[in-house]
């Protein structure tokens, strides 16, 4: 299960590939993007109107300092941690009040240390109320095929409320909302299981697991009747599949 969201201001790939790769082999991490410059970053938080767990930022990026970025991008995020390849940047860092940080090449270990230690001094800052998801943008995906870059992840930010319901296929977890021509109208997906779905968001608006593969919105339920939930139109079984009615 992905516990935190994060992303990652390095002007170099190589830098980039390797701090996505430590981040991906903690299995705690959902990368959002990697981004070369703090313009990119802040375009994507701001178009996204994100507020992100980590961002993990380069102190030399080109003619920008990441430090001076630190004040502005700390409002965007729960966590600013500085990685630089230069140890003599740690006094700065700290003077700018920045939450960690991590010297080039990342070891592991003390990455996984540095995420100990914040929970354990609980300095998350509390977020707003979470009524939104985000997901990975279908229509993008069907218009540039499958791969659409790991680089930088096309997203949609989708309301709970619209969502009418999730259903499992392969390694991803599918969202739809209304109904267009009688066929519910998928939103995005996101690279999740249903189980773990449940742990991070089953506490909003009504989420509700029927069955091994499928999540409903209760708020868009019509009508409950000897073990079937009925959602414009279309049944869903607790615990068996759903089919059109």
């Amino acid at each position: 299960m992905n516990l935190y969201n994060a992303i990652v201001i390095d002007d170099e790939e190589l830098a980039c590939d390797e701090m996505e790769r430590k981040l991906g082999n903690t299995k705690l991490f959902d990368l959002l993007g990697c981004f070369n410059t703090i313009d990119d970053a802040q375009y994507f938080l701001r178009s996204h109107r994100l507020f992100v767990d980590f961002i993990f930022c380069d102190i030399e990026l080109g003619d920008t300092d990441g430090l001076a970025a630190a004040a502005s991008l700390k409002k965007q995020c729960s966590f600013f941690v500085c990685c630089t390849g230069h140890p003599h940047y740690a006094l700065d860092a700290h003077k700018q009040l920045v939450d960690g940080f991590l010297v080039k090449p990342v070891d592991e270990t003390l990455l996984l240390a540095l995420i100990d230690k914040l929970q354990a001094k609980n300095l998350k800052i509390s977020k707003p109320p979470l009524r939104t998801i985000l997901l990975d943008n279908i229509n993008a995906i069907n218009a540039l095929g499958q791969s659409v870059g790991k680089k930088k992840r096309i997203l949609l930010q989708v309301a709970i409320h619209d969502i009418r319901y999730l259903k499992m296929n392969g390694n991803y977890l599918y969202a739809y909302g209304a109904k267009s021509n009688n066929v519910f109208t998928p939103i995005g997906r996101i690279n999740i299981s249903i189980k773990d779905f449940m742990a991070k968001f089953g506490h909003m608006e009504n989420l509700i697991r029927i069955n091994p593969s499928e999540i409903v919105n209760m708020n868009h339920m019509y009508m409950y009747s000897d073990g079937v939930i009925t959602i414009e139109k279309q049944a869903f079984f607790v615990n068996g599949h759903g089919k059109n009615i």
